[in-house]
């Protein structure tokens, strides 16, 4: 289910940025659109890894690990979003 809930968070922001920098009059540019899709598709994982720290009964098989599981997963949630935001206010044009 995570797999596909990223790819829909991928295609949606890919699709967005498009639409976005359309009709803003700005250059499409081909790398920071995946680089903000790479990153959506993140954002879930980002998700689980903290929900693991908050439901300890899903983390059955990562034991001890509650400090940096949490990490990890603010590290990839700020970056993820970081990046959409940067891409979205970025001008190429």
């Amino acid at each position: 289910m995570i797999n596909q809930i990223s790819v829909i968070l991928a295609v949606l922001v890919f699709v967005s940025i498009i639409i976005y920098k359309y009709y803003q009059g700005q250059k499409i540019d081909l790398p920071n659109l995946i680089k903000a899709a790479l990153s959506a598709s993140m954002i879930p994982t980002a998700c689980l890894l903290l929900t693991f720290v908050f439901k300890p009964d899903l983390q059955a098989q990562i034991q001890n690990l509650s400090v940096q599981i949490a990490v990890a997963g603010l590290v990839l949630f700020y970056v993820s979003i970081k990046t959409i935001i940067e891409v979205f206010q970025s001008n190429t044009s």
